[in-house]
């Protein structure tokens, strides 16, 4: 399988994306100094104020931190049309997404309720137009069907996200006015994470391993099916909570549902990489791997964890969420960007030497730019990092250790992607300098033409 080819004048400069990808590890440092200053008590239970106001942190600022960049060069790729005015929009969707971002987790961890109208004037904008940008980019032709109908679908999953957050911070500020519950905030999370998150990993992935790993491609029914589960859970739970509040048999079965969806990738992830072509050491594909054993282990405790309260497990709900977001999503994007920074500052190298002999020698290779054996050391990092994380509900003894490793994996997978941006930097000034030698030479020879 390959990707369609790449028409550089539709993507962004490359610096766009890049403040979204270096800016994520940042808050990743800031969710695990939040967790660390917040004591081992965290854990008691999900709705912990300080872990509702990590969470977002983790969801907002890094996850979505993420998705925002990467879409802002996938989108015009399989889209075939350019985001309307990105040099324009994204720097102020970065500024606006940071700063709600930081009232959010602040107004909801401190608590401090009167920064939520802030929070929401800086991330409704922000996330509204760039949802905008992607729907208006992704409602022509498009060039491979099934990833732009996932995109446009999770596109669609991150509106609804937003309508729900919004809703949820508005009852927090106004209790008498707009009615939320719990079961609205678990409504809201499957929508983000399931939904706007899941159905763009799928997309992304459906056509990166394949092209990166040299695998098979995914098989088309698989796709439409994975995204038919999900979507499925979805709406029933969106119907079950609109109809009857969360009190329905039908809120019950949600979770076995978009799961279903969620198992079915997870499989045909290892399958794939099992006949991978390309068998050598490679950081992604420790990645994906273990974000699909998390996938798995997040699938079977999740429905246990609602049909079985009388268990008396009340870490159940938290162990799986810690499996579905720490174990799976956190760990797809933290491989993903060891392997998308390098490529899309070689894209961009590339397309910027053309087709000049001198200045195509001074691109660097992938490699020159992020090491593979770094890369792999921070992916066997951020497995420690996530595994004594996802146990400390459990075993709380670990809270300390458990942060210092995830402040530590945050801040090396900085410092990679940092000097991925720098070398490519310096990179640039090296081809733009063969190019203006090349243009002299041309002058030269053929005499001055301006």
């Amino acid at each position: 399988m390959t990707m369609p080819r790449v028409d550089p004048d539709l993507l962004p400069p490359f610096a766009l994306p890049a403040r979204f990808f270096l800016t994520a590890p940042l808050f990743g440092m800031l969710c695990a100094g939040w967790l660390l200053v917040s004591g081992p008590g965290i854990w008691v239970s999900r709705w912990h104020p300080a872990l509702l106001g990590a969470t977002h942190l983790l969801v907002l600022g890094f996850l979505l931190m993420v998705m925002v960049g990467a879409l802002a060069q996938v989108v015009p790729v399989i889209a075939m049309r350019s985001l309307p005015a990105a040099r324009t929009l994204l720097p102020w969707v970065h500024i606006l997404l940071c700063l709600g971002t930081l009232l959010l987790a602040a107004s909801l961890g401190l608590p401090r309720p009167l920064w939520l109208p802030w929070a929401l004037a800086s991330l409704l904008p922000a996330l509204s137009v760039f949802a905008g940008m992607l729907l208006w980019a992704l409602l022509g032709k498009s060039s491979g069907e099934i990833a732009a109908s996932l995109t446009r679908l999770s596109g669609l999953a991150l509106v609804v996200t937003i309508l729900l957050g919004a809703w949820l911070a508005l009852g927090t500020r106004w209790p008498g006015r707009f009615a939320i519950g719990r079961w609205l905030t678990d409504v809201h999370a499957s929508w983000g994470l399931l939904g706007a998150a899941g159905l763009l990993v799928i997309a992304v992935g459906s056509q990166v391993i394949p092209m990166f790993h040299v695998t098979p491609a995914f098989p088309k029914a698989g796709l439409r099916a994975m995204a038919a589960w999900l979507l499925a859970g979805l709406l029933l739970a969106l119907l079950g909570v609109s109809r009857t509040g969360g009190n329905h048999g039908l809120w019950a079965v949600t979770p076995w549902v978009s799961l279903a969806g969620v198992v079915l990738f997870a499989v045909l992830v290892q399958l794939l990489l099992a006949k991978r072509k390309r068998k050598v050491p490679d950081a992604t594909v420790n990645a994906w791997r273990l974000a699909a054993g998390g996938l798995l282990l997040g699938a079977v405790i999740l429905p246990l964890s609602v049909f079985t309260p009388q268990w008396g497990w009340p870490a159940g709900s938290t162990l799986a969420a810690q499996f579905l977001l720490l174990g799976s999503l956190w760990t797809i994007v933290v491989g993903m960007l060891l392997k998308i920074v390098p490529f899309l500052a070689w894209l961009h190298l590339q397309s910027l030497a053309g087709f000049q002999p001198s200045a195509l020698a001074r691109v660097p290779h992938m490699q020159a730019l992020l090491a593979g054996s770094w890369a792999r050391a921070q992916v066997a990092l951020h497995a420690v990092a996530m595994v004594t994380l996802v146990i400390c509900p459990l075993w709380s003894d670990l809270h300390v250790f458990a942060c210092l490793l995830l402040l530590g994996n945050m801040a090396l997978l900085g410092g990679l992607l940092g000097l991925a941006v720098l070398r490519a930097g310096k990179a640039r000034s090296h081809v733009v300098h063969a190019l203006a030698e090349a243009r002299g030479q041309t002058s030269g020879v053929f005499g001055r033409t301006m």
